[in-house]
């Protein structure tokens, strides 16, 4: 999502929709696959620049990098995707993959598929199992284990959990969230 086509969007009246990608292990603890040092042991989470830690290593950073995230120079915000089916380009899990519907607010950068957001709330949550893609050896038994790891979480957060992650985009609109208007997506 990140490159040289975004559009920073001013702040929105109403949370913007989004369809986030987590994992959770078989301890409970749940994480980005791309930033796994980033826990959420709460529904809610700000964003704020890594790039300065020595982990990431990917990316050459000045020594004056310092700024709010999102930031359209930089790769920082809490990442989600407009549309469930974004998510299918998400990274090898080492745990079991989690889809989450996320409310979006705070600044955000607006990419062609997907957005960065200064705050995020998990809405709803889904162990994702995808019945379009061969199995992994271990991905019922990690469903099992972590199926139900993840339900408690969700209980203690307040929030939906559904075995269908495909059911998402429908309690997206039981909560009454909106999608990124098109007229703020680059293309």
């Amino acid at each position: 999502m990140v490159g040289k086509e975004h559009n920073t969007a001013p702040d929105l009246i109403n949370p913007v929709l989004g369809y986030k990608v987590l994992e959770i292990n078989k301890l409970g603890v749940i994480t980005s696959p791309y930033q796994r040092s980033v826990h959420w042991q709460t529904p809610n989470q700000t964003a704020k620049c890594i790039r300065h830690l020595p982990t990431q290593m990917f990316i050459p950073v000045p020594k004056d990098h310092a700024h709010d995230s999102p930031d359209p120079e930089c790769q920082c915000g809490l990442y989600s995707y407009y549309e469930l089916e974004g998510v299918q380009s998400a990274p090898i899990y080492k745990g079991s993959p989690v889809l989450c519907v996320v409310s979006c607010t705070g600044a955000i950068e607006a990419h062609k598929t997907g957005m960065r957001a200064k705050h995020m709330q998990i809405r709803a949550v889904s162990i994702a199992v995808d019945k379009r893609r061969p199995r992994a050896p271990n991905e019922d038994v990690n469903v099992k284990e972590c199926g139900p790891l993840l339900k408690r979480r969700a209980k203690a957060w307040k929030v939906p959990y559904v075995l269908d992650y495909e059911q998402l985009p429908l309690i997206a609109a039981e909560l009454g969230l909106e999608t990124m208007p098109d007229s703020l997506r680059p293309e």
